[in-house]
Order: C-alpha cells, then sequence, then structure tokens
C-alpha cells in the first residue's frame, strides 16, 4: 500500500489541491482539498463518497454500514453501475448493478483547472475477470470534477469488433434536511416502475413529493 500510494502521489497529486491516502479499510482514495470544494474519491469502485463546496454542507449521503472491502460495494456517494443496473436479467446470479462499483479502477490523469476545479480521471478496462462475467472487450473513462458543484462523467468506448448493449447509473445519494420537503421535478408524465408496488408501472402528472417509501 505505501508503494502504491508513494507512486500515485508522485504522479498525480496536486500540491495543496489533491493527495492519495489510505482510506477506510485500507482502501485507497484520492483526498481533495481545494479552494473550491473537498471531496474524496476511492479508486474501489470509482466511487465517489464525499463532496462538499466551500461554504455549504456536504451533499452525499455515505451510509455508516458500508464495509469498505475489495468484493464489497460502498453504500451512498455515488456508486457506478455498469454494464447492468439492478438484478441482471440474464442471470441473476451475477453481481447486483454490474461489476464496475466492485472493481480497482486506475487512476489515468489529474488536473488543475484553470478556474479552480480540481478533476480526476480514472479508467476501467475489460481482464480476465470481467469477461467471465461479460465477454465484451471495453474501456470505460469516468471523469469526476470538483468544484462549486460535481461534475461526472462516464465514457464507455468498445474495444471490440462486434456491438454491443449496456446499460450504466450514476446511482447518486444526495444528503437532504426534510424528506417531506423534496418535490422531484422533470418527470411529469414520464411512465416508471414501482419496485415498492410489485414492478407496477406508474405514471404521474406532476412533481413528485416524498409521503411514504418510495
Amino acid at each position: 500500500m505505501a508503494s502504491s500510494l508513494e507512486q500515485l502521489n508522485r504522479k498525480f497529486a496536486i500540491d495543496g489541491a489533491l493527495k492519495f491516502e489510505a482510506g477506510n479499510g485500507g482502501l485507497t482514495c484520492a483526498r481533495i482539498d481545494a479552494p473550491l470544494a473537498t471531496g474524496e474519491m476511492y479508486l474501489h469502485g470509482a466511487h465517489v463518497t464525499k463532496f462538499q463546496p466551500r461554504g455549504h454542507d456536504p451533499l452525499l449521503f455515505l451510509s455508516t454500514k458500508s464495509l469498505y472491502q475489495p468484493n464489497k460495494p460502498i453504500r451512498g456517494g455515488v456508486p457506478i453501475c455498469f454494464p447492468w443496473f439492478g438484478p441482471r436479467a440474464s442471470d441473476p446470479s451475477s453481481p447486483m448493478h454490474g461489476f464496475a462499483r466492485l472493481s480497482e479502477w486506475e487512476v489515468t490523469a489529474t488536473r488543475r483547472l484553470n478556474d479552480g476545479r480540481v478533476e480526476i480521471e480514472m479508467t476501467l478496462r475489460d481482464s480476465d475477470q470481467t469477461r467471465k462475467l461479460w465477454p465484451q472487450k471495453f474501456t470505460a473513462r469516468y471523469t469526476a470534477t470538483f468544484g462549486g458543484e460535481l461534475q461526472l462523467s462516464l465514457a464507455v468506448k468498445n474495444e471490440g469488433s462486434e456491438p454491443f448493449s449496456f446499460e450504466e447509473a450514476l446511482h447518486t445519494y444526495v444528503r437532504i434536511g426534510d424528506i417531506k420537503q423534496v418535490r422531484l421535478t422533470g418527470l411529469e408524465n414520464v411512465e416508471y416502475m414501482d419496485k415498492v408496488a410489485g414492478g407496477r408501472p406508474r405514471q404521474g402528472t406532476a412533481p413528485i413529493q416524498i409521503t411514504a417509501e418510495t
């Protein structure tokens, strides 16, 4: 771990803004402490676990029940669901939400942008282990930019000769004050599957208000 951290910091640390440390469970994480924001991102799952703009409260929720183990997903923050979402339709025994959130990602770039934002890029490529679960050749490149707001971008490249389809989600857990004061707009008249109601389709015409388990 010490050698790995030393190598990461020598190549990718940014003075006064970003460094690599041993996080919870001994897992390697990038810690951002920059003028615009503080944050934290683990190599395990390329998982953003903290984001706090200067002068504001933390914006992400993180479960105290997270185990921080290489074979377990981190609970809360921003898990990456890829290459399938939820239970895999063709094989329910496969890992829930895919293997990206269980994989060790590689740091491929860090940058201090001209406006003070700090950017970290991590990459996941197919391997013998991933091909046992999903036979495709791919490169997934994930960029997290910490500033006055958190910007996240996931790009997937097909490295093979045959087309493939995949599912993905940046499954963000947002820290809030009073759930009953939350209104979710932009989904009016959109049909969705209600998991609490056994997967039945539903459709609303008004902004969603959280009044019960949802």
